[in-house]
């Protein structure tokens, strides 16, 4: 499957002066996607994963809702700025923590709570913890 992306013109200086970049989930193609921006063209970076759907951050935590698991990761910025392909190019690195198994429940989207990890569980039309 081959991907092809295009974006506005004021996309690239949007991101930039946000200082966000976005980031997204095919599971059609297996792929997340991390959008980025110098200002004035967007980086794209794609990584495989087993059908990834919902992504969750909250603080240095992100959860990624995969095919029969949801991979928790953290952020190590230390890490990032010391990365041998590209040193003091990124800003943040994602590695992974723990991969909760769920089986094929569906999880379309994620959410943090104070409760914990909450899954939108569209196989049994319900929410799961």
């Amino acid at each position: 499957m081959t991907l092809a992306a295009h974006n506005s013109d004021d996309l690239p200086d949007l991101l930039d002066k946000l200082n966000v970049s976005l980031i997204l989930s095919t599971y059609q193609a297996g792929k997340v996607i991390i959008l980025s921006s110098d200002g004035e063209n967007i980086t794209q970076l794609y990584r495989n994963f087993d059908r990834p759907m919902g992504i969750a951050l909250q603080g240095d935590m992100m959860a990624l809702a995969l095919r029969l698991n949801v991979a928790i990761f953290r952020n190590h910025k230390d890490l990032a700025r010391s990365y041998p392909k590209r040193p003091d190019h990124y800003d943040s690195l994602y590695f992974p923590l723990a991969v909760n198994k769920t089986d094929f429940i569906d999880t379309h989207d994620l959410f943090f709570t104070k409760q914990g990890l909450i899954a939108v569980n569209t196989a049994f039309s319900c929410l799961v913890k």
